[in-house]
């Protein structure tokens, strides 16, 4: 029904802030190099987004914490 296509439908501007979102924690040094861990957190931003939270700031904040507890691995321990 028109209800389920206008949530199923992300316009250009958010998907912008959920690009943006996933860039700024694939940046940091503790997000996860696992690939389906990746995915998984990217789909976790949509639904996010999807589940009501939709001012950026606080989307982004919330992933990144989210990102944080979830989806971070342990600093690698190679010698510097």
């Amino acid at each position: 029904d028109a209800d389920t296509m206008r949530q199923a439908v992300i316009g250009p501007a958010e998907f912008a802030v959920l690009v943006r979102i996933y860039n700024s924690v694939l940046a940091e040094p503790w997000f996860t190099a696992d690939e389906a861990k990746r995915g998984r957190f990217r789909r976790y931003i949509i639904e996010a987004m999807r589940a009501g939270v939709n001012d950026a700031a606080e989307l982004t904040e919330h992933c990144r914490e989210m990102a944080r507890h979830h989806f971070s691995e342990p600093a690698s321990s190679a010698p510097g």
